[in-house]
């Protein structure tokens, strides 16, 4: 069975392995690309047509349950349905990276062994690229789980031959000078001036590597989760400033430290008085109460633990959750003065009617993290960016001028409700290497897509570092909302290509080249191969 989407999450890897221990797995990721093979014994391999623009999840859960049917003889036992909630259809370079190192290790081979061999002259960095500890992606920023790799190679430094060890440390030094002072310190004391600051450099790390210019939100937020490590307490944060900028995505990356245990409500379903019975549940004899409300379904998602109970309510304890209210401020003040008991207390309960009992179970919440996020005085918020201000300032100027307004603005945050909350405000994202970044990142998954849709032979990126360029000077504007990275190439790329694509003929002959032909402008060159012979048919410059 092979399997190509933009990206797939390890969930389904764990699925198949739990479910099919004799399964051998192996993947490869290229450019957004992902193709996962599984192999079953005495079992015809299967290979399915893969389109993304079909319902991805229902596909997803039909393809593994064919795969479970087919092992059935080999598993003896019945096939459970995988939790398809639990998939996400854009996965972070962090999942990548940890989902191929346990693919690759799962073919025989070692992480270890291949970090060596590249640092000892024998292999290019390909299969390091592959496993997400090449030099390139580790100068951003390391993880924990990478540095394992480095603490063990510090240790077996002793014991190799004088000369392999110096060609080895000569090239840790060049190649990962960010990485060669730990390596070296670890050599000479034992430990590590990072260890001693407890997780605070690890956590700042995942977060900068995932969100790409917003270090000094990046570093509250670190400095904050530091202090929860080995603690029962629980974080709650609002992450203000404007659209697109990163505030969902640093959700979701300090999800990573919790093994991706993350849920999230869309608050903008919430605008109603009454709605607060949709999260958490309505007495019995209202309308809804034979619904298990929705907070309880998602937070039961993970694991939870049933600690006793206090009169008719059952007792669950939930440890390490990252819960996202999205556009937090969009919902009603009778849904957001709901959660003042689970932001200040950290517990909530809710309670509904099956079988004709009634229900209520009191979720208490250990060494979790709530987050809001919020639009809220965002022209501000870029304004006193754009003026210099630091992010201590800003974050007092909006708690002042919300508290200020609370009384006749809809939008607004109880002052009780705001007291509770580490306001962390987010700014424009740099121009130059972090919107590049940022574009890149965006960029590949939509041309493959494209190419998908279009059933060309290849989109290609001709010169990325100009393209990269054209592109920040098209999208940049003020620095917010890379969302227009989606709409450049959904609509103006794609409408582009739909306009003149009759005239190019076979489109599975053809090559399409995203390049930059005149000033402040991207065009794409048509190319056809027949016969192996390539030949330019056509230019034509997106937008026209």
């Amino acid at each position: 069975m092979t399997l190509n989407v933009l990206s797939t999450p390890t969930i389904i890897f764990e699925e198949l392995q739990q479910r099919l221990p004799s399964a051998q797995c192996s993947g490869a990721v290229n450019q957004g690309r992902f193709s996962l093979t599984v192999k079953l014994p005495n079992i015809q391999p299967v290979v399915i047509d893969h389109a993304v623009d079909i319902e991805l999840i229902t596909h997803l859960k039909k393809l593994v349950d064919r795969v479970l049917v087919q092992g059935k003889s080999h598993q003896q036992q019945d096939n459970l349905p995988m939790d398809i909630s639990r998939f996400s259809y854009e996965d972070s370079l962090l999942e990548w990276a940890r989902f191929q190192r346990v693919m690759y290790e799962k073919s025989g081979n070692t992480c270890l062994k291949a970090l060596i061999s590249y640092l000892d002259g024998v292999d290019d960095p390909h299969t390091l690229l592959q496993l997400g500890l090449a030099p390139a992606q580790l100068t951003q920023g390391y993880t924990e789980d990478d540095m394992k790799y480095f603490e063990t190679l510090s240790r077996m430094l002793k014991d190799m031959p004088s000369d392999q060890s110096k060609r080895i440390f000569e090239n840790l030094k060049q190649r990962y000078p960010n990485i060669y002072q730990i390596v070296r310190q670890l050599i000479q004391t034992g430990h590590t001036a990072v260890k001693s600051q407890g997780d605070y450099q690890s956590i700042l790390n995942t977060l900068k590597r995932d969100v790409i210019g917003q270090d000094p939100a990046s570093e509250l937020v670190a400095t904050t989760l530091a202090s929860q490590v080995n603690q029962a307490g629980n974080k709650v944060f609002l992450f203000v400033g404007p659209s697109g900028v990163g505030k969902t995505e640093m959700a979701k990356a300090a999800s990573l430290i919790k093994d991706k245990r993350y849920i999230s409500f869309e608050m903008n379903q919430y605008q109603e008085e009454h709605s607060v019975s949709r999260l958490f549940g309505s007495p019995p004899g209202y309308v809804g109460s034979s619904d298990k409300p929705l907070f309880a379904r998602e937070v039961e998602k993970f694991s939870h633990t049933v600690i006793g109970t206090d009169g008719s309510k059952k007792l669950n304890e939930v440890k390490n959750l990252v819960v996202l209210f999205d556009e937090f401020e969009k919902a009603s003040s009778a849904v957001k003065q709901s959660l003042l008991t689970l932001f200040d207390e950290g517990h909530c309960t809710v309670q509904y009617t099956s079988n004709q009992t009634n229900n209520s179970i009191k979720y208490i919440f250990k060494n979790s993290i709530f987050v809001g996020t919020s639009n809220l005085y965002r022209e501000m918020i870029l304004e006193t960016f754009q003026q210099g201000m630091k992010i201590q300032e800003i974050s007092a100027l909006f708690v002042q001028r919300n508290n200020l307004e609370y009384s006749y603005k809809a939008d607004n945050y109880s002052p009780e409700l705001l007291g509770r909350l580490t306001v962390i405000p987010f700014g424009p994202v740099s121009r130059g290497s972090a919107y590049q970044t940022l574009l890149k990142r965006k960029m590949y998954p939509l041309l493959v897509a494209l190419k998908m849709e279009l059933g060309c032979k290849d989109i290609l990126v001709d010169n990325e570092p100009q393209v990269l360029v054209t592109l920040e000077s098209i999208l940049y504007g003020n620095g917010t909302d890379i969302r227009r990275v989606k709409k450049y190439f959904e609509e103006d790329v794609k409408n582009t290509i739909y306009k003149h694509k009759n005239k190019w003929g076979d489109l599975s002959r053809i090559e399409l080249v995203l390049t930059q032909h005149e000033p402040n402008k991207l065009s794409l060159r048509i190319r056809s191969e027949i016969f192996g012979v390539k030949e330019d048919l056509d230019m034509v410059t997106i937008g026209t």
